[in-house]
């Protein structure tokens, strides 16, 4: 059931090839499975009141299709302080215009240090955007187990599966190395927990052909 959800998936509005064009690194890649718990985060999210989503070009690009698919408001901000070395992000007029009087959610395929995600977070409060959270894919621990530890831990498990970076991890980690730019109350996600996958594919399906989105 999952192999055939998966495809229904990455058929609608090109998912795999922005997938591809925007993760194919050595070490990042993608696979279907966190696809479907993708979009099942995205729903879960719902419930916590996100109703629009911002990509961080490009490599956010992919998983906002996937909320956009989910039913949210879609645009793209572009700010990269490392590879580009941009000294704060753009964003064209009509893009912020969608986000007025939504609860945004930012999407990126990873974070370490929290810079880009305090910079396009900044950029917007201060044009009186609400964004609260991030979602991240987080998909090569190997990278990051220097910075933050082993695994286990770093996510707190909420209801359904829905798995957030444990604050308290956060604090601790960063207390230890360096000050974590990012507010306290900033939440950040990754995709449901594996293990609720079922669960993850019935309310998925649900949606889909409830809104005949596919």
């Amino acid at each position: 059931m999952v192999n055939m959800l998966e495809s229904r998936v990455l058929s609608k509005e090109d998912l795999e090839f922005y997938f591809k064009s925007n993760l194919e690194k050595p070490k990042w890649g993608y696979n279907t499975s966190e696809i479907v718990l993708s979009c099942d985060t995205a729903l879960q999210l719902k419930e916590k009141g996100y109703g629009a989503v911002t990509a961080i070009k490009n490599a956010g690009v992919p998983y906002a299709k996937i909320f956009e698919m989910m039913g949210y408001s879609y645009s793209e901000i572009d700010f990269s302080h490392r590879e580009r070395e941009m000294k704060e992000p753009e964003m064209n007029a009509g893009q912020l215009q969608k986000l007025i009087g939504k609860k945004v959610i930012l999407t990126e395929d990873d974070f370490i240090t929290g810079i880009t995600l305090e910079k396009v977070r900044q950029y917007l409060k201060d044009r009186e955007i609400n964004v609260s959270g991030a979602y991240t894919g987080m998909q090569d621990w190997e990278v990051r187990e220097s910075y933050f530890g082993p695994y286990e831990g770093f996510w707190e498990i909420e209801k359904n599966g829905l798995r957030r970076v444990n604050p308290q991890r956060l604090l601790f980690v960063f207390d230890r190395q360096r000050k974590f730019p990012l507010p306290k109350d900033f939440e950040i996600y990754t995709s449901t927990e594996p293990a609720r996958m079922n669960e993850a594919i019935k309310r998925v399906s649900e949606y889909l052909n409830t809104t005949r989105k596919i």
